[in-house]
This record gives structure tokens, C-alpha cells and sequence, in this order.
């Protein structure tokens, strides 16, 4: 079970509760409010998971969402920890589509480095080898 945050700075907020390989999702948006509960997250493999599904915005008849003037376009979205990757995607037809993904910290491997701003396992650490004739461009 995992509570994590979502937004989309000024556009989207909510909450995505991760309970037995089923998501429950609820947000809100300028444009109104949002929900999706039981959706199924799919493990792709060891460490990988993904959903894929849309988000309700009617109760009964009642249309919590206003979808008028609406266009085409994927939001990205930012949860909470990062190693969940989302997005949103909002179609001119009302439909609003709900897409996230995980990897698994253990699949990551760490590595140690003396110089924190060394990303690759395979740079070299020593920066001899650059000319020191040279600026450097901003």
C-alpha cells in the first residue's frame, strides 16, 4: 500500500493510493474534479510497473468536469517519490487518460564516487585530460 502525491503545477493535483496491484486515484484540475478507483497496474517484468486507464467525471448525470473549449494534450505529471514517472493525457472529446509508470529502487544500482557530479559508471574521475586552453560556453 503507498499514498503518493500528483500535480501538474496549476493544472492538476491529487492523490494516487497504490493498494494490491490496483490503483485509486483522485484529483482535481481547474476544470473540476476527477476519480478513477480499482484500476489495474500491470507488472511488466522484475521491479517494472504500469497503468494505463481513464478517470471518471460524471456522477450519474451530473458532469463534475467542465470539457468545454478542451484540447489535445499530455500533461506530465510529477508524483511523489520520483521513482514513479506519470502523465495525463486529455483528449478534445472530454476523455482524460491517466498514465504511470515505477521502477523499482533495487533495479538502480548505485554507484561510489568521489565527485558527486560524475553520473556515468564509465567516465573518468580524473579531468586531466581536458585542454586548459580552453572556455568553457554558458
Amino acid at each position: 500500500m503507498g499514498f503518493y502525491r500528483f500535480s501538474v503545477a496549476g493544472r492538476f493535483y491529487g492523490l494516487l493510493i497504490g493498494i494490491h496491484g490496483r490503483a485509486y486515484v483522485v484529483g482535481a484540475s481547474r476544470r473540476g474534479l476527477f476519480w478513477r478507483f480499482g484500476a489495474t497496474i500491470y507488472d511488466q517484468g522484475r521491479g517494472y510497473q504500469e497503468a494505463i486507464f481513464g478517470v471518471r467525471t460524471k456522477l450519474g448525470e451530473i458532469d463534475l468536469m467542465l470539457k468545454t473549449g478542451t484540447k489535445d494534450e499530455i500533461l506530465p505529471l510529477r508524483i511523489r517519490p520520483n521513482r514513479f514517472r506519470g502523465s495525463v493525457h486529455v483528449s478534445r472529446t472530454g476523455v482524460i487518460s491517466f498514465v504511470i509508470g515505477s521502477t523499482a529502487a533495487s533495479l538502480l544500482t548505485e554507484v561510489d564516487r568521489k565527485n558527486s557530479q560524475i553520473f556515468s559508471a564509465s567516465e573518468a574521475e580524473d579531468s586531466s585530460y581536458y585542454q586548459s586552453g580552453c572556455e568553457e560556453r554558458y
